[in-house]
């Protein structure tokens, strides 16, 4: 964690920059209207100090995510949408922030995990895969293909470049979910 200039070198040598794998790009205030074009801006100067980083950013408005695909986020998120989303969907569902809250705790029960389906390999069906999981006490949850999120598994086959989204007591890799 650094605060700093987004746009001088030295903010991200003193985060040792070119010595991770990933970066998380968080909001300068969710009630600062140039919020957005910061964090975009830290993204690009990142993806421009070390190409390949792996950068997931905190988007306040939607209607933004432009300027994020140009600074080369490979992921966002959108906090007070979800924050939102989650607070009607608790309010007719009970019980739903409870299963978030330990999906996304990384600590008790099981967790959400993902991992992409590999270039070459045989046909899996995602309904039958889904059934053999169960087995194991993993649930598959979604498939996320380009910007679309499947969650019926009927008549879908596994893509190269699929990411399988699954929860689970611990990370595993396709070859061993589709093993197990």
């Amino acid at each position: 964690f650094v605060r700093g200039h987004v746009l001088q070198d030295d903010t991200y040598d003193r985060a040792r920059l070119a010595d991770a794998e990933m970066a998380i790009v968080l909001a300068t205030s969710y009630s600062d209207p140039n919020s957005d074009a910061v964090v975009s801006s830290a993204a690009s100067v990142m993806n421009r100090i070390k190409p390949g980083l792996h950068v997931v950013a905190e988007c306040l408005e939607p209607k933004h995510r432009g300027l994020f695909d140009t600074a080369g986020c490979d992921a966002l998120v959108f906090g007070m949408q979800v924050s939102a989303n989650l607070l009607v969907q608790e309010a007719f569902d009970p019980g739903i922030s409870q299963l978030v809250d330990v999906l996304t705790s990384n600590v008790r029960g099981t967790t959400l995990y993902s991992t992409v389906v590999p270039d070459a390999g045989e046909t899996v069906s995602y309904n039958d895969l889904a059934k053999q999981l169960l087995d194991a006490r993993i649930n598959l949850i979604c498939v996320n293909r380009d910007r679309e999120s499947l969650t019926s598994f009927m008549d879908l086959t596994a893509q190269p470049d699929d990411r399988v989204i699954y929860a689970a007591t611990s990370r595993a890799s396709w070859a061993e979910l589709v093993g197990t």
